[in-house]
C-alpha cells in the first residue's frame, strides 16, 4: 500500500475511536442520509488509443467528497475527482494497466471501492511517421514531389515547408490568419485563403512574386468565416466562405469568390439560415465548382452546391450535429464528386462519419463509423485510381485514417488528442496528413 493512501486512511480510524463514546451510528447513519457501509463500485476501463485509457465507474450512492484513482497502486489524481469518468493520457503504447476507483468523504476517509480493472493500451499508428512542426492551429497542406507545405495558425498566419530537407517556418501574415486554406498552381506558387478575425474580412496571401504579398478579397458584411480554396488547371483561384449580416435575426449567406490577386469577383450562392460552418470546395477539369457546406443550427444540414448548370444548384446530403457540422470535398480525375462529413440521425440521436458520391452517376451515401458521440473534423483526397483517402477525429478526438482502396472501408489509428486535420497525396499515392494536437502543436503523419 503506498504511503499516501496509509495517510489517507490513518485519519478516519483515530475519528472513529475518538467517537467511540457518542454512538457511531450517528455518523455512519442508518438509512438517515449519513454514510453507511463502504460500497462496491464497478469500474470498467477501456484503451481507446496507444496513449489513453477512458475510466467509467458507478457513483457512491451517498454524497461524498470525490474519487481518487489509482493506476497500479499509484494515484495519477492530484485532487479529488468530481464526477464518475476520468481519461488517463500520460501512459504508453501497448502496456498493460490496472486501475482502482476509491470513494472518500471528508474527515471519514475510504467509503467504497472498485474492482480492478486492466486493459492494454492500443499500438501507435502502424506504419505512420509522426513529426511536431510548429505551434498553432487549423493546419492545411499541399504536397509536391518536391516538399510538402502547411499553412496554419498560431495568431498570424505561418506557412511551413521541408524543401530545403527540414522544416522550415515563416510568418506570412503578421496581423491574421485564422483558419487557414492552401493551394497550388502548376507553377508552384502557393495560394491561401484565410479570416482576419479582429476586421472579420476575407483575405488571400500568394508567394506567387517570389514574396509573399496579401489583400483583402471581401469585406462586405462579417465575411472571411470557414474559408475554402482550390487552384483551377488556369490558375484561377476560387474561395468559398461564409458571410454574417448582423441585425435583429443574424443571417448567414454562402458567398463565393473566383480570380486572380488584385482581381475578385463574388457571389452569393444562398443564404444558409442563421448559423454557417464548415465549407469545402473543388474545382473540375471544366472549371467547374463544387462546394460541401454546413448550414443552419436547431436543423444543421451538409449541403452540395454546384454550378455546372451554369446556375448554382444545391442538395442536401444530410443531417450533421447540432453545432458540429464537418465536411469536405473533392473531384476525382473523372470529374466525379466525393464528399465527406460527420453525420448525425435525429431518430436515434446517434452519429456517423458519412460518405457520398456521384461516380455511379446517381448520388449514393455510406456510413464509415459510428460514434458513441460528437465526432470532429473531416478532410478527403483522391487518388489516381479514384480511391477515397479520408483523415477525421473521432468521438474521443483521436486521429483516424479511413480508406476504401481494398473495395470496403478500413479505418486505422493514427494519433490521440487530435483538433483540426488535413488530407493529402504525394507521390506514390503516400499519405499525408496534417493536424493540430491539443497540446498545441502542429503535426504532420506520413505513411508511404
Amino acid at each position: 500500500m503506498s504511503a499516501e493512501r496509509r495517510e489517507l486512511r490513518r485519519t478516519p480510524h483515530l475519528l472513529i475511536g475518538a467517537l467511540a463514546g457518542v454512538g457511531l451510528l450517528t455518523i455512519l447513519g442508518s438509512g438517515g442520509g449519513g454514510i453507511g457501509l463502504p460500497e462496491t463500485l464497478t469500474l470498467s476501463a477501456e484503451a481507446v488509443g496507444p496513449a489513453q485509457v477512458n475510466l467509467n465507474w458507478t457513483p457512491h450512492p451517498d454524497l461524498v467528497t470525490g474519487y481518487v484513482v489509482y493506476r497500479d497502486g499509484t494515484s495519477i489524481t492530484d485532487v479529488y475527482v468530481s464526477g464518475t469518468a476520468l481519461s488517463d493520457t500520460d501512459i504508453s503504447p501497448q502496456t498493460r494497466y490496472c486501475y482502482v476507483v476509491y470513494a472518500y468523504l471528508a474527515l471519514y476517509g475510504e467509503v467504497g471501492r472498485s474492482n480492478s480493472s486492466c486493459v492494454q493500451t492500443l499500438a501507435a499508428g502502424e506504419g505512420w511517421s509522426i513529426e511536431t512542426v510548429g505551434s498553432g492551429g487549423s493546419p492545411d497542406l499541399v504536397v509536391t514531389d518536391a516538399a510538402i507545405h502547411l499553412a496554419y495558425d498560431n495568431g498570424m498566419l505561418m506557412h511551413a515547408s521541408n524543401a530545403g530537407g527540414t522544416w522550415q517556418t515563416e510568418t506570412v501574415d503578421g496581423s491574421a490568419g485564422a483558419t487557414p486554406a492552401i493551394g497550388i498552381d502548376a507553377a508552384g506558387a502557393l495560394h491561401v485563403a484565410y479570416g482576419d478575425t479582429s476586421s472579420y474580412d476575407l483575405k488571400y496571401a500568394t508567394n506567387v512574386t517570389g514574396v509573399w504579398i496579401d489583400e483583402l478579397v471581401d469585406v462586405q458584411g462579417d465575411t472571411g468565416f470557414s474559408p475554402a480554396l482550390a487552384v483551377a488547371t488556369d490558375s484561377t483561384i476560387h474561395m468559398s466562405y461564409h458571410v454574417w449580416w448582423d441585425g435583429p435575426v443574424a443571417t448567414f449567406d454562402l458567398r463565393y469568390a473566383a480570380g486572380e490577386a488584385g482581381s475578385w469577383t463574388t457571389t452569393t450562392i444562398g443564404q444558409v439560415a442563421t448559423n454557417g460552418g464548415d465549407t469545402a470546395i473543388a474545382v473540375d477539369s471544366q472549371g467547374k465548382v463544387h462546394v460541401s457546406y454546413v448550414a443552419g443550427d436547431v436543423e444543421c444540414s451538409v449541403v452540395y452546391a454546384s454550378n455546372v448548370s451554369g446556375t448554382w444548384q444545391t442538395r442536401s446530403l444530410g443531417r450533421c450535429p447540432l453545432g458540429h457540422g464537418y465536411t469536405d470535398i473533392a473531384v476525382d480525375d473523372d470529374d466525379h464528386v466525393h464528399v465527406v462529413f460527420q453525420g448525425y440521425q435525429a431518430a436515434d440521436a446517434t452519429f456517423a462519419l458519412c460518405y457520398a458520391t456521384d461516380a455511379g452517376g446517381e448520388w449514393v451515401d455510406a456510413q464509415i463509423e459510428a460514434f458513441d458521440w460528437i465526432p470532429g473534423a473531416v478532410s478527403i483526397a483522391i487518388d489516381g485510381t479514384g480511391r477515397v483517402h479520408v483523415s477525421y477525429a473521432d468521438h474521443n478526438a483521436s486521429l483516424k485514417y479511413a480508406t476504401n482502396a481494398s473495395g470496403t472501408w478500413d479505418t486505422r489509428f493514427v494519433d490521440v488528442d487530435t483538433l483540426a486535420n488535413a488530407i493529402a497525396l504525394g507521390p506514390d499515392d503516400a499519405v499525408h496528413i496534417a493536424y493540430s494536437a491539443q497540446s498545441g502543436t502542429i503535426r504532420h503523419a506520413v505513411k508511404r
